[in-house]
């Protein structure tokens, strides 16, 4: 348990680095706020637990100060669920295929779930989000969909870009923590 809780925790901080050097350095019009979450969900649901509601905490404080905010931390969990998911069915199909289902699942439950706390904010306290999705939110908005559908939809494309990049980082991440665990016999 230690080492899970270790790895959810060395996971957080590189979370945090992560989205700090990509707002200030590197500015990808993504979310990159998965990887590590992804890597550590790789390693145990517990570590990715971890990782996927305590990086939000000095991004809320630090970066964002918006507390609206912390109920995204509902798609960090759902990114954990769908790792999990993942790793107890990916040997019972190649794993091409198998990746590429958690892709396309992540992305679309994600952006069902982030559409839907977008539109509960913006309708009942004025939130507005500065994301990559805006622009895609905005134009089926301008072209008569509904603003929840317009919430949805508009992420799709930036999730499915987003948590292609999460997974498979995430993979290789997970990798080479297995590969540095077993050679120190840890």
């Amino acid at each position: 348990m230690t080492k899970k809780i270790l790895v959810g925790l060395v996971c957080t901080a590189m979370e945090f680095l992560t989205i700090v050097l990509n707002a200030f350095v590197f500015k990808i019009p993504l979310y990159m706020d998965c990887i590590w979450t992804v890597a550590a969900s790789f390693f145990s649901p517990v570590s990715g637990i971890i990782c996927g509601t305590l990086y939000h905490l000095p991004v809320i404080f630090l970066l964002d100060h918006n507390m609206l905010s912390l109920v995204y931390i509902l798609c960090s969990l759902s990114v954990v669920f769908c790792v999990h998911i993942f790793v107890s069915y990916r040997k019972k199909m190649p794993f091409v295929l198998s990746l590429l289902i958690l892709i396309v699942s992540m992305s679309l439950l994600i952006s069902i779930e982030g559409g839907i706390i977008y539109s509960i904010n913006f309708d009942y306290f004025a939130y507005i989000e500065e994301s990559s999705a805006n622009d895609f939110i905005y134009s089926f908005f301008l072209r008569g969909f509904g603003f929840l559908m317009s919430g949805i939809l508009g992420r799709i494309p930036i999730n499915l870009l987003d948590k292609t990049i999460a997974c498979l980082c995430g993979w290789l991440i997970y990798k080479g923590f297995r590969r540095l665990l077993h050679q120190h016999h840890m």
